[in-house]
């Protein structure tokens, strides 16, 4: 007799005894089917728990295989082909946590090619100067020049652990640029420039070999700043409201800011270059473009946990007329723990005649004042001297100029807005005497 059978007859042995004998009959049929059924649907239960077991197991093996698929996927990790004539990050940022991935766009990029990465970036920098020249007050709406809006396109494609090749396209694409608009020209128009068109090779034994359109190795020398207010106050002062003329007794005289003040920093041209790697902090870099023009540059940049600081400085042959050679310098140091800094630029034109020169500096503090990003605030003042205006009527100028500039850093999504405000003086040797110029900036950069 089965263990079932045997609890059956127990029970129903059980009832006969206790009651008399024709309600034990009926009783005890009664009770077994009543013993029966409840053991029918006790089996039934038992089935329904074991085919929940087996599809909670297929649920936990299909979770394992897609958290196994998203801890092993990769992104791929593009070289930045940045604006080489603006700084670095003052100092390092840590990325806020990223939020789930249901509420991020997928990010999708393909080439042509199978073994080249392809990377797409830029940024919109929009401004609003409002500009008294002793004359009259007027308010522009222009592309900042101190860095133009423009989009990048970068490809690379790595052969081994030390070598690979890439291209790099960047477009300025700036309307009524800050360098051209005036008070007789408004609307200057829309400027495009083929900023960088190359290829290159990069060795991490034997440095990187560029031909193309690019910066000249001179480009960035004059202009090294971990101020963090570059984006509207550097050392080419000129390029934020450099068309604007200056005024003599309420006539525009056709001289422009641009005319008195240049940092003599290198330029961007058809050229083949050489950078050599880094050896302490140290690279040096030389370029020949058409037109029997070359340069040379030394950088250096290093930092640990209290200094960061980056110099540089070339020797030029620009192929200009009366100029024989051009020398620029510039450095820049920050103090990490309190975020104190300080810029300076030093160049000159060596001429047949009187020789040009300029001389730039600046004083900084990045703080942290909102939960948005630094804040970084900075004074300068830059120092003109025999710039050659017109060399027919054998005018050339000085000039003195001083600013004040805030930025606010917004980390997470790459934006920075920012106010600047500038005053400028210019004295014309064999000229009229002209107004100053002030001028108020308000604008904003926004990284893509």
């Amino acid at each position: 007799m089965t263990n079932k059978g045997a609890f059956l007859g127990s029970m129903i042995l059980g009832a006969s005894v206790l009651l008399p004998a024709p309600v034990a009959a009926q009783t005890a049929s009664d009770l077994r089917a009543l013993i029966e059924a409840q053991a029918e649907q006790l089996a039934a239960q038992a089935r329904q728990l074991e085919e929940q077991t087996r599809q909670l197991e297929a649920m936990r093996q299909r979770l394992d295989h897609l958290e196994a698929a998203e801890g092993t996927a990769e992104v791929a990790q593009v070289p930045f082909e940045g604006e080489p004539a603006e700084p670095p990050p003052a100092f390092e940022v840590v990325a806020p946590e990223t939020p789930p991935a249901q509420t991020m766009p997928e990010r999708v990029i393909t080439s042509g090619q199978p073994e080249i990465e392809v990377a797409i970036s830029g940024h919109i920098n929009r401004m609003i100067n409002v500009a008294d020249d002793g004359d009259s007050t007027k308010t522009y709406f222009v592309d900042n020049g101190n860095s133009v809006s423009r989009v990048r396109l970068v490809g690379t494609g790595r052969i081994d652990e030390t070598l690979s090749i890439g291209t790099a396209i960047e477009l300025g694409i700036a309307p009524n640029p800050s360098f051209r608009v005036s008070q007789d020209n408004e609307d200057a128009g829309d400027f495009t420039d083929q900023r960088i068109v190359q290829a290159y090779v990069d060795s991490t034994r034997f440095g990187r070999l560029a031909l193309g359109k690019g910066p000249m190795a001179a480009d960035g020398a004059g202009q090294v700043d971990l101020s963090g207010t570059s984006v509207i106050q550097y050392s080419a002062i000129a390029d934020t409201a450099g068309g604007l003329q200056f005024v003599s007794d309420g006539d525009l005289t056709g001289i422009s800011i641009s005319n008195v003040f240049s940092n003599l920093n290198g330029s961007r041209r058809d050229r083949i270059r050489y950078d050599t790697p880094s050896l302490a902090g140290f690279s040096l870099a030389t370029s020949f473009a058409s037109n029997q023009r070359y340069d040379g540059a030394v950088y250096w940049a290093g930092r640990n946990d209290t200094w960061e600081a980056t110099a540089a400085a070339a020797v030029q042959q620009p192929n200009i007329d009366d100029v024989d050679v051009r020398l620029v310098s510039s450095g820049s140091m920050l103090h990490r723990p309190t975020g104190l800094n300080a810029t300076f630029n030093a160049g000159r034109d060596i001429r047949d005649g009187r020789d040009y020169s300029t001389l730039y500096g600046k004083l900084g503090v990045i703080t942290e004042l909102v939960s948005l990003g630094p804040t970084a605030f900075s004074v300068d003042y830059d120092w003109a001297d025999d710039r050659p205006i017109n060399s027919a009527a054998a005018i050339t100028a000085d000039g003195s100029s001083a600013g004040f500039a805030v930025v606010q850093d917004w980390t997470r999504f790459g934006a920075e807005l920012y106010f600047g405000l500038r005053w400028h003086k210019a004295e014309l040797r064999g000229g009229d005497d002209v107004d100053d110029i002030l001028v108020s900036s308000f604008g904003t950069r926004v990284r893509f």
